[in-house]
């Protein structure tokens, strides 16, 4: 059997810790379960399945696809979250020379503005975002285009960030990022 670890921690438990994660950004209460380290406006409030009536229940509303294509779609809407899938450059796809990993990041944040605004929101209201980059030597290149991209809006308060190298689905293709935002 092979175990994965990274940084010391099975693949399983940061899974788990992912999907804590997530189950408390979808509660559709608005409220946000804290520790006690972190000081709150009121009470910490606990949320589960069993017993909370402001959880999202199984078939809490319709799904709504933003941008379907034959594979996969660019966004989905459900519950008040939106969640794009991986953004890549499209313009890297048919360049006789392909864009700089800085014009593809600001293709994909231009991309990602367009699919937050036919979801219904905008990256003001932005969770998270992952970003796969194909050499981490193009990390601060990406991370300047995406503070700058951030700023551009007012700095509303910035999400939550994982950056990774990995191989993309083309050579061609500096970087790819997923968002998740809240509707208003």
């Amino acid at each position: 059997m092979v175990r994965s670890r990274i940084n010391g921690f099975s693949v399983s438990r940061i899974f788990l810790a992912a999907c804590i994660t997530a189950a408390l950004l979808l509660c559709a209460s608005g409220e946000v379960a804290t520790s006690p380290e972190v000081p709150a406006a009121a009470e910490p409030t606990v949320h589960t399945r069993r017993g909370c009536h402001s959880c999202p229940r199984p078939g809490g509303g319709p799904i709504r696809r933003i941008g379907e294509g034959p594979s996969f779609a660019s966004a989905v809407v459900y519950n008040g979250v939106v969640t794009t899938s991986g953004l890549i450059a499209v313009s890297a796809f048919n360049a006789s020379t392909p864009p700089s990993a800085r014009e593809q990041v600001e293709e994909v944040l231009a991309t990602a503005d367009e699919v937050l605004r036919k979801a219904g929101t905008s990256k003001a209201r932005l969770l998270s975002g992952t970003v796969w980059l194909a050499d981490m030597d193009d990390f601060d290149v990406m991370n300047k285009a995406w503070q700058a991209w951030l700023a551009s809006d007012g700095g509303a308060g910035l999400p939550v960030r994982a950056t990774v190298e990995a191989r993309l689905v083309a050579p061609v293709f500096r970087v790819e990022i997923q968002f998740t935002a809240a509707l208003p």
